[in-house]
């Protein structure tokens, strides 16, 4: 329910700008719903107002893997290891 109110969100509007929860939570449900390419911008987009967001770089991380872009996912994995 969760995930059907927020794409008529974005249905509606266009884009989900200038907001870091919304991008976070519509790219975690997007995840696991195994919508790794539209979650990836999503993500990337809340990343930019929290860096350092665990759950949003660990999501990124898997998105990256499972779209078999090794080299990203390794980057992310680095990001990750030095956040701790």
């Amino acid at each position: 329910k969760a995930f059907q109110i927020l794409e008529a969100y974005y249905r509606q509007h266009g884009s989900v700008e200038k907001h870091f929860l919304i991008n976070k939570v519509f790219g975690l449900l997007l995840t696991e719903k195994g919508e790794y390419q539209k979650a990836t911008p999503f993500l990337t987009y809340a990343l930019q107002f929290i860096p350092d967001d665990m759950e949003c770089l660990e999501r990124l991380k898997l998105c990256y893997q499972q779209d078999g872009n090794a080299d990203r996912a390794a980057i992310i994995g680095e990001v990750l290891s030095v956040l701790g």
